[in-house]
């Protein structure tokens, strides 16, 4: 038996990771991301949930979670 190593699902996640890690804006978007983090620039659930209140009743009930 012949085991060929990321066939599959798993070769098409490693080629969409493959394609992540090679987009430059995707990169950028990453870095802005962590330093948004570092510095505190972050939501808790409560202020999510907030800015998410005009928006009920616009989506279907399954798309809403917990909905």
């Amino acid at each position: 038996m012949t085991i060929t190593p990321f066939t599959g699902a798993c070769n098409g996640a490693l080629e969409e990771t493959l394609d992540v890690l090679s987009s430059q804006e995707a990169m950028r978007q990453l870095a802005d991301s962590q330093a948004a983090i570092a510095a505190g620039d972050v939501l808790d659930s409560g202020q999510l949930a907030a800015l998410l209140r005009p928006c009920e009743g616009t989506w279907p009930a399954d798309a809403v979670p917990n909905g």
